[in-house]
Formats: C-alpha cells, structure tokens, sequence
C-alpha cells in the first residue's frame, strides 16, 4: 500500500511540474485609440481585438475608421488602407481586410491570423517582432508589453 501511495505521490508531482492536465486559458484583450488631426480634416479611430491562449496570440482583428468631409481624403485613406493590408497578405499570409468609403467614413475590417501567417519572414522583416516569438515560432502575449 505504502508503495502504491509513493508511485502515486510521484506520478502527481511529475504531472504538476509539467503542467499535464492544466488548460490553458483563452483570453481576450481590446484597445482603442484615436486621433482627431484638424489640420488635415479627419479624424481616425482604431478599435483592436487581441485573442489567444495561455501566453500565445493566435489572431488581432481591428477596425479604423477615418470619418471626413473631404472625398479626397476618403480615397487617400481607401487606397492606402486596401494597398497596404494586400501587400501585407500577399508578403506574409494571414491578412483579410475589407474596406468600404460609405456616408463620409471609411471603415477597415482587418484580421491577422498568426496561426496561417509566414511568421518567419514577418519576423525578418520587422526584427523587433523576435522579441515577441517563441522557440515554437508563436507569438506570445506582447500585449502587456504593448497595452501596459
């Protein structure tokens, strides 16, 4: 009995220090900015959504928003929001982005999925982003780092 009750005190302490059995918790994290440039005429509001498990993101979505009088401005924003999130799937994978210029407001609806994307050239090519990836190349929770 008394070897029964070893083997089992060991069998826990094994499964406690490695962690077998514990779930990993999903969390979600939002952070709004915003930026009300009178001088040039708009004003942009960015609404991101971080979603992952344990100490690992596995997808940001975001909506910005650039409200305007000016149809140039609009299009400028439409134009450079739709090049930009293109060039960034087509460069590394893991980006959809929709943009509509509606009723004076331009909206950008944009996930990255971290789980699809190349994350090795993202990382080469945003060198300050190694800090943020894991030996299993994931993207750990930088968002204590980056929303305080």
């Amino acid at each position: 009995m008394k070897k029964v009750i070893s083997i089992l005190s060991v069998f826990l302490v094994v499964l406690m220090v490695s962690g077998c059995g514990e779930e990993q918790k999903e969390f979600t994290r939002k952070c709004t900015m915003t930026q009300n440039d009178v001088a040039q005429g708009y004003k942009l509001e960015s609404v991101y959504t971080i979603y992952g498990k344990g100490d690992i993101v596995n997808k940001v979505t975001s909506v910005e928003t650039v409200t305007s009088d000016s149809n140039d401005i609009l299009n400028y924003f439409e134009t450079n929001l739709k090049s930009t999130y293109d060039q960034y799937n087509q460069t590394y994978g893991g980006y959809t982005n929709n943009v509509i210029n509606k009723d004076g407001k331009v909206v950008s609806e944009t996930t990255i999925d971290y789980t699809t994307m190349n994350l090795t050239k993202y990382v080469q090519d945003n060198s300050v982003m190694k800090n943020f990836v894991n030996d299993d190349n994931q993207l750990t929770d930088y968002t204590m780092y980056a929303l305080g």
